[in-house]
Formats: structure tokens, sequence, C-alpha cells
């Protein structure tokens, strides 16, 4: 076993419950609160609607394309390419684990439970509880198939069932809470170049949100749930993880 000397813990600040609870109930609490103010999604929506751009579409192509930032070429390419970022980072992360636990490293070594959690974040909350649960069965229009952007689908509040949309659907966003994985890889940073990283990739994780909105593809309750989850998600399980540590491991 690989000893760690003068290391700095990325995960310093995750070894008190108080603030996984806390990430928690901020993800109920929001949750709550887009609920009981279903008007919100639908005005940041409409700000981003165009209704003479949907009527164009709609005379020539029977298809409304009612939010333009859809169709502008460098947004679009942003987005192809922040898409598959966690996927691919999260593949290289795993990897780096894999390379270090064979070189002797364990849950004592700070970064390695860094990463571990990392990881564990991107498989529980994007892959099986965002695409595997909640935008495979609860059903939420997205803001395109809705009537009042040019849709064929009901508004409905976010956190509702409904069988209106059978699959892929609007609550939560998967990209969002990629998003929200990505910013939480400034942790990875050493600590001298820490707040640098976070300048870098929180805004980074929040545009790639932002996006969905803008796209029409989520509501802004999407985007903001999914975002919020991958750090709820991160603060449990690294929680989870720094009471396990071996005594010691923790600088």
């Amino acid at each position: 076993m690989v000893a760690q000397t003068g290391i700095n813990n990325p995960l310093s600040r995750f070894d008190n419950p108080v603030l996984a609870a806390a990430m928690l109930t901020l993800w109920i609490t929001a949750l709550i609160v887009w609920s009981g103010e279903p008007q919100w999604d639908l005005s940041i929506a409409n700000a981003w609607f165009d209704q003479l751009a949907c009527a164009t579409s709609a005379a020539r192509d029977r298809f409304c394309a009612g939010f333009p930032a859809a169709q502008n070429p460098a947004l679009m390419f942003i987005r192809k390419t922040l898409h598959p970022a966690p996927t691919w980072i999260g593949i290289g992360l795993l990897l780096w684990i894999i390379a270090d636990w064979r070189t002797g490293y364990r849950l004592d070594f700070a970064p390695m439970r860094a990463r571990i959690a990392l990881v564990a974040t991107l498989i529980v909350w994007p892959l099986l509880m965002v695409n595997g649960v909640l935008k495979a069965h609860w059903g939420r229009p997205r803001p395109w198939q809705v009537d009042e952007f040019g849709g064929w689908l009901p508004f409905v509040e976010a956190g509702t069932i409904t069988g209106h949309c059978a699959s892929n659907c609007s609550f939560v966003s998967g990209e969002a809470a990629g998003g929200g994985w990505l910013a939480l890889l400034f942790l990875l940073a050493p600590l001298r170049h820490r707040f640098v990283a976070a300048l870098i990739f929180v805004p980074l994780g929040a545009f790639m949100a932002a996006l969905r909105v803008a796209f029409g593809a989520h509501f802004a309750s999407d985007a903001m749930l999914g975002f919020l989850g991958s750090i709820a998600t991160f603060a449990i399980i690294a929680t989870i993880l720094e009471m396990r540590a071996p005594r010691g491991a923790k600088a």
C-alpha cells in the first residue's frame, strides 16, 4: 500500500454528513418551489421562444422550430462538444483509478477517494437516476413539445408523473446533470490552482445546462434540478467515503 504524505484532501469539506443532508434538502426544496410556481418555467422558456420563427418553419416544414438558439451553428457545435465530455472524462477517471489501484493506492489516498466519488456520482445520478428512472418514467413533455410553444402536448409541472411523454422526456435534464458533474472537476486540481479551476469548470457546467433551456429541450426546472442533483449526489457519496476512510487518511 502506498502511503499518503502531505497531500491535500479534495474531500476535506465532506467529512460531515450535515453538508450532504443540506444538499439533499436543497434539491427537494427546489423541486417543491418549481412545482408550486409553474409559471416560472413557462416564462423562462417563453424568453427563448420566437413565435415568428415557429410560424415560418411550421408553414415550410409543418414543424415549429420556435427556439432559434437550437439552430445556431456556434451553439450547436458547443453542445455537441460538451455533450459527450462527462462520459469520456469519466472513463478516463475510471482508468486512472484502476492504474492507481494496481500501483497500490487505496482509500487512505485522498485523491483516489475524490476520483472514486466523481465516477460513482456520474454512474448513480446522470446514468442511473436521470436517464434510467426520471427521464424514462416521469413523462414530462419537453418545451418544444408543449402546445404553448407550437407543440401538441400539455404543459406539466416539474416532478409530476404523467403519461404524455413515452421516453427520453424532460424531467430532469441529463445534460444539465452532466454539467453539474463537470462543475465538480475543479476538485481534482491541486490546491493552489483549485480556485482558478473552479472559475473554469463551474461556469462551463452551468453553460452546458443553460443551453438545454435555450434550445427548448428542457425547462429551467429540469436544468436546475439536473445540475443540483449531481452536486447533491456527490456530497452524499463523498461523505460516505470520508466516513469509511482509514483513520489518519483525511489530511
